[in-house]
């Protein structure tokens, strides 16, 4: 159990720390050489994935040297990020999706498909009763 809320914990902090890295490059690089930073980005993370497996080959996978290892060079990753002084990116507007007419023909006929079948009908209180959850009405 505490296993995996420390797996889950982990998977946090890496998933941020790949946004916050991501999203930092890509704001600083222009058009014409966000490509080659983030293939060099690509590359390093990649090598670095390589060299920690083969690190597995180094130590006794039970012995605390390679987690500390693998603590040391994680918290060395976050230094560029915490050291740097440029602004942090601004975050980008969420576009808002636009409610089109076709998308509420299309439910109002869907339901109106439904209340020519006798799937749906108002109860006396004014309540819709939808007839797969009765069971008597199948």
């Amino acid at each position: 159990m505490s296993w995996g809320i420390a797996r889950l914990a982990f998977g946090f902090a890496a998933a941020s720390i790949y946004t916050v890295t991501e999203s930092w490059l890509n704001d600083r690089a222009g058009n014409d050489t966000r490509g080659r930073i983030l293939a060099l980005y690509l590359s390093v993370n990649y090598g670095g994935i390589v060299v920690g497996q083969w690190l597995y080959t180094t130590a006794a996978p039970t012995s605390f040297v390679l987690f500390n290892l693998a603590a040391i060079f994680y918290a060395l990753c976050l230094v560029p990020v915490g050291l740097t002084r440029l602004p942090q990116p601004q975050p980008a507007g969420v576009p808002q999706p636009e409610a089109h007419a076709g998308y509420y023909n299309y439910v109002l006929s869907l339901f109106g498909a439904g209340w020519m079948a006798g799937r749906f009908t108002f109860e006396p209180d004014g309540g819709l009763k939808i007839s797969w959850c009765n069971p008597r009405a199948r």
